[in-house]
């Protein structure tokens, strides 16, 4: 029945339906447009006619939707920076999946080397295990120097893994010259008499290296270069930074043990800890900044390039110390 035909006392829920009726319709409106919107199409194509033709009461907006970026702007982009990958860098056109890993050098090795034996249509694994371990002795470097020198984490297991992969692509090494150059940066050094490939792709285009040293809670970066021997620890010179004939000693430890004192000018940046644990952190980081410029001074350095993990054992709740306990009285 019509509205108009109705008593007055039925005229009032007729209208306040209209009203709920249209309101839903204004609701729907809204939330087509806000898809339109999103999606950057005409309003008038979400809803399937011109906006301005509806009937309904809705709000004032255009039918032409605004893009969600601004005309002549692109959306942001997020920032990966710069990735070195097996292959080279990484550009807009190479994604490189290893990014967000935990360990992207080991992975970006594996995935290049399991390429480069694909291509070669070789196995996985060598004849048998007695050629593998024939092979891995004394060839390649130990794990401990390939963490130090490639900055990776290796485990046990993944150090076996990258072992198996060279020594699978040994067998064609004189036939390409890409798997002769990879394998060259993981011998160890007595397999190719002496300096490496490694320690001169471990300098940048003006000579120096990037090491870093750690001891306790400090941590230094350390550049080096060929110069007459001056070393500065954040920006003043390390005999003016460092009070104590110890820590003094410490540093240049390294230089006096494989006789190049005189021959490196170093620049340390070290944050964190006090002297002692900063002398510490310096010593390492110059010890490995000296293997970068020449590899065949890995033994002479030894245990100096090493890291001490050693800390201060905290106190102990009810303790005056560590380990130290209060006198026991028994009455």
């Amino acid at each position: 029945m019509p509205c108009g035909t109705l008593p007055s006392s039925r005229l009032r829920p007729c209208f306040v339906a209209i009203v709920a009726g249209r309101a839903r319709t204004a609701q729907n409106i809204f939330a087509v447009s806000a898809a339109a919107r999103i999606a950057n199409r005409p309003l008038s194509t979400a809803i399937g006619s011109d906006a301005s033709a509806s009937k309904s009461p809705r709000p004032n907006f255009k039918a032409e939707s605004s893009p969600l970026f601004p005309t002549g702007r692109d959306p942001p982009q997020i920032a990966l920076g710069r990735v070195g990958t097996a292959s080279g860098p990484l550009t807009a056109s190479r994604v490189d999946h290893a990014y967000f890993t935990g360990n992207p050098k080991f992975y970006n090795l594996t995935i290049r080397l399991n390429e480069l034996i694909r291509k070669h249509n070789l196995p996985f694994r060598p004849l048998s295990p007695v050629d593998q371990k024939k092979q891995a002795t004394g060839r390649w470097m130990k794990q401990e120097e390939m963490q130090q020198e490639k900055q990776m984490k290796l485990s046990e297991k993944a150090y076996r893994s990258l072992i198996r992969k060279f020594n699978v692509l040994t067998r064609v090494r004189e036939k390409d010259p890409e798997v002769r150059q990879l394998l060259l940066r993981f011998e160890a050094p007595q397999a190719t008499g002496g300096r490496s490939a490694t320690a001169s792709s471990a300098l940048d285009e003006y000579g120096r290296s990037l090491t870093r040293g750690s001891r306790k809670t400090a941590r230094a970066h350390c550049w080096m270069v060929e110069g007459d021997g001056q070393i500065y620890v954040n920006g003043i010179p390390m005999s003016e930074y460092f009070k104590q004939f110890e820590d003094k000693e410490r540093i240049v430890k390294p230089l006096e043990a494989t006789g190049k004192l005189g021959k490196y000018n170093v620049w340390a940046i070290v944050a964190g800890g006090g002297p002692s644990g900063q002398a510490g952190a310096v010593a390492v980081a110059i010890a490995r900044g000296i293997a970068a410029h020449d590899r065949s001074q890995w033994s002479a350095l030894g245990p100096l390039t090493k890291i001490d993990t050693r800390q201060v054992e905290r106190k102990k709740t009810g303790q005056p110390g560590a380990r130290k306990k209060n006198t026991w009285v028994k009455r």
